[in-house]
């Protein structure tokens, strides 16, 4: 019979340290990363002239963002006539020249939207739908 020595047998108090000691090491290791990263950006801006700082700055952006108001669609109005729709033109949004236009069907997930009686009141006209919905239409006085 042959008698060899063991492997050594750690126990989960040491397999523990070790872990701590490992992950305490790594986080040092990136803290010393990140100070060493943020001392030099502060050298290097502090040693730019100011006009090098002002050429590397990015231009200012003043395009407007227009976000999608009708259920992700985005909505875009021009100065001339136009007919937009949106579900399937159960909503839609116009202007003819005279007259700002909006049709309201049935969209999906509302209740059937019922109009009692028509109203012709002035610049504006609301006209019922049969099967629901109505037509509303505002007459837009000129500039």
């Amino acid at each position: 019979m042959t008698i060899s020595p063991g492997e050594p047998v750690l126990t989960e108090a040491e397999e523990e340290a070790y872990r701590e000691a490992l992950q305490r090491y790594q986080d040092e290791g990136k803290s010393d990363a990140l100070e060493s990263a943020e001392e030099e950006f502060l050298r290097r801006a502090l040693l730019l002239p100011q006009e090098e700082l002002a050429r590397a700055r990015p231009p200012a952006d003043f395009t407007p963002r227009i976000q999608p108001i009708i259920f992700g669609q985005q909505a875009q109005i021009p100065d001339e006539p136009f007919t937009q729709t949106f579900l399937n033109d159960q909503l839609g949004v116009g202007f003819d020249g005279q007259n700002l236009n909006f049709s309201i069907g049935n969209p999906p997930g509302i209740d059937r939207i019922e109009v009692p009686q028509a109203i012709n009141e002035g610049p504006v006209t609301l006209t019922p739908r049969p099967g629901g919905g109505f037509d509303l239409s505002i007459a837009v006085p000129d500039r």
